[in-house]
């Protein structure tokens, strides 16, 4: 076992950290650029959107969201309603909204987030929408 002493977590520290790459985040979906939005994910990041099947791995996840920027859903807000983490990692669950200016989708996700090269990334990222789904007819 490793007797070495760790510096403590730095909550607080970490959590503007998150709200920065938040930031950089919603501005790349705003200016739809899909690349730059997945550099805030892990290169072997997992991203599990509300209906849809797992992607994996940083390409996939720019794929996807082009996929949300050709539909025109560009405008995020977001806001984390609780956080804790550990060494370089912090779980944080959020509320969210996201626009196309036609369609409001209204939301929550938890994300764990990992810090690499001094920058906090979506490791772990689960969307789950509040809105209703459409229902077909019978």
């Amino acid at each position: 076992m490793n007797n070495e002493s760790r510096e403590p977590f730095k909550l607080e520290e970490a959590k503007q950290g998150v709200e920065s790459s938040i930031r950089g985040f919603s501005e790349a979906l705003a200016a739809g650029d899909a690349k730059a939005a997945s550099n805030y994910y892990t290169e072997d990041a997992v991203f599990m959107p509300h209906n849809s099947p797992i992607v994996t791995g940083r390409g996939n996840i720019e794929a996807a969201l082009d996929g949300f920027i050709q539909a025109g859903f560009t405008k995020l807000k977001v806001e984390s309603t609780w956080a804790t983490g550990c060494g370089e990692y912090l779980v944080d669950t959020e509320k969210w909204t996201l626009s196309n200016g036609d369609v409001q989708l209204i939301g929550k996700s938890i994300v764990v987030w990992k810090l690499e090269d001094g920058i906090w990334r979506q490791y772990k990222d689960m969307i789950n929408t509040d809105t209703p789904e459409p229902v077909p007819v019978e």
